[in-house]
C-alpha cells in the first residue's frame, strides 16, 4: 500500500513534543498530502494510539497552589 511520505504520522493526542516532532500530523502535512494526491482523500498512515508510543510525552501539567498551602 502506498502512503504519503512512506511513513506513519502521529495525531499528537496531547503530546508535549508534538510541535517539534517529525511525525506530527499537522495542517501543513495534511495540505501537502492533499496536493501530492490531488484530492482530500490522500492515503496517510496514522498511529492508532499515540499515547502508547515510546516517544510520547504527556502534556506538562502545572499545579497552582494557593498562597499558604
Amino acid at each position: 500500500m502506498i502512503n504519503y511520505r512512506d511513513m506513519t504520522f502521529c495525531s499528537g493526542a496531547g503530546c508535549s513534543k508534538f510541535n517539534t516532532c517529525p511525525r506530527a500530523l499537522t495542517e501543513r502535512v495534511l495540505m501537502e498530502a492533499t496536493n501530492w494526491w490531488g484530492g482530500p482523500d490522500a492515503p496517510i498512515a496514522r498511529f492508532e494510539d499515540p499515547t502508547k508510543l515510546e516517544c510520547y510525552a504527556g502534556p506538562k501539567q502545572q499545579i497552582f497552589l494557593r498562597e499558604g498551602q
